[in-house]
């Protein structure tokens, strides 16, 4: 076997010395980096400076609440108000984007004015989510109105919010107005009778003020009533207004003293269709006459009577039912009249309910009721002692039946 020299062993060993410094440093300098690395001090790392998670990380702005302007658009300003802003929070990480899930907008459940229709409010949108507005009340409310009509007097409108007319028919839509073609059509809402009215009176000289008042605590409608201030025995304090040889007519009638009954049993006059025209103050001109007589409401045509009870010229008052239509004291009553001059019929009604319920008292082809007639009078006519205070309000006249209010 050949040995190495010791000279050639010793420079063996020294170039293995220096590699394994080499190596040494080599891998020194690599620990270097990595720990420089881990600690962020250099290098370029993949999601941004800072590390994995920066300002350029997987979660930018924006995020999953993003902003913008929606929400469900109606017309009009109102609604609930919102506050603007929101729940967004800023850019970077794992936050939210800005925006948030509350917008903002002006509003508030204002009601604003006009007429029946609809008006401003609703679900006004705002920015950002959820529009303002809300559930806002639409401006508005029932218009002026009322059917204005031809005739004297005048009611409120029936469209809310409508005035009183003032001359002419008005009056308030429906059942309680007063009907396109009315003859006459008064609530007595006025200062004065209306002009198409005329006050007949047995001692007042005809003049209404001495025999009537307008009354502004006792009304049925409106603001207030005709009164006929109480009168002795004998006496005539009546209003005549436009009718024709068929008409109807609808009144509300009250009185301080029943109609009817046991102290009823006279001819005192309520209505009457005449077939004359109102050329002077004549108490032996007669009508087709509403009275109380027989102690029950009727009809009295020169003096046959035609009692609610369905009998003719009964002698008294009835013993037994059917007794008549008797009308209490101190309440209104509707009355409905037809008539029909042609053929002699005539119908009266108090207080129907429907076009269907049943007249009080129907006449057909009665000799004496064969008159063209021209004229209504409403009012007290007292042939016997029976002394009471009388209002009427709500007066029609027309070519069809009005219907009580």
């Amino acid at each position: 076997m050949q040995t190495k020299s010791p000279s050639r062993l010793f420079a063996l060993e020294s170039k293995e010395r220096g590699w394994r410094r080499l190596l040494a440093g080599r891998l020194a300098a690599l620990g270097v980096a990595v720990l420089a690395g881990c600690g962020g001090s250099s290098g370029t790392p993949p999601n941004g400076s800072g590390g994995a998670v920066g300002s350029g990380g997987k979660t930018g702005s924006g995020g999953s609440n993003a902003s913008g302007t929606g929400g469900t658009s109606a017309t009009g300003s109102g609604g609930s108000t919102s506050s603007s802003g929101g729940s967004g929070v800023g850019s970077g990480g794992n936050g939210m984007a800005s925006g948030g899930s509350s917008g903002s907008g002006s509003g508030g459940a204002s009601s604003g004015s006009g007429g029946s229709g609809s008006g401003s409010g609703g679900s006004t949108p705002g920015s950002g989510g959820k529009g303002s507005g809300g559930n806002g009340m639409a401006s508005g409310g029932s218009g002026a109105g009322g059917a204005a009509g031809g005739a004297s007097g005048g009611r409120p409108g029936g469209a809310g919010g409508g005035g009183e007319m003032t001359g002419g028919s008005g009056g308030s839509s429906g059942g309680d107005g007063c009907p396109a073609g009315a003859f006459f059509c008064s609530g007595f809402e006025d200062a004065a009778l209306p002009t198409a009215a005329t006050y007949i009176s047995s001692n007042d000289n005809n003049d209404w003020t001495k025999g009537t008042s307008l009354d502004k605590t006792i009304f049925n409608g409106g603001k207030q009533s005709l009164k006929f201030l109480k009168l002795s025995a004998y006496s005539q304090r009546e209003v005549s207004v436009p009718a024709a040889a068929t008409f109807w007519f609808r009144a509300y009638l009250r009185t301080d003293v029943q109609i009817g009954g046991p102290d009823g049993k006279d001819h005192n006059l309520f209505f009457e269709a005449v077939d004359f025209d109102e050329t002077q103050s004549s108490q032996q001109n007669k009508g087709v006459e509403i009275v109380e007589e027989d102690c029950e409401l009727g009809v009295n045509i020169d003096d046959s009577r035609f009692g609610s009870n369905g009998t003719t010229n009964q002698p008294g008052c009835p013993t037994a039912d059917p007794k008549g239509a008797i009308l209490a004291a101190n309440a209104w009553h509707c009355i409905e009249g037809f008539f029909d001059g042609s053929k002699g019929d005539f119908q009266i009604y108090v207080d129907a309910k429907s076009a269907t319920d049943a007249p009080a008292i129907d006449g057909k082809g009665v000799a004496g009721a064969k008159r063209t007639f021209k004229r209504l009078r409403f009012g007290y006519r007292e042939y016997h002692p029976h002394d009471r205070n009388t209002w009427y309000d709500d007066v029609v006249t027309a070519p069809a039946r009005v219907g009580c209010m």
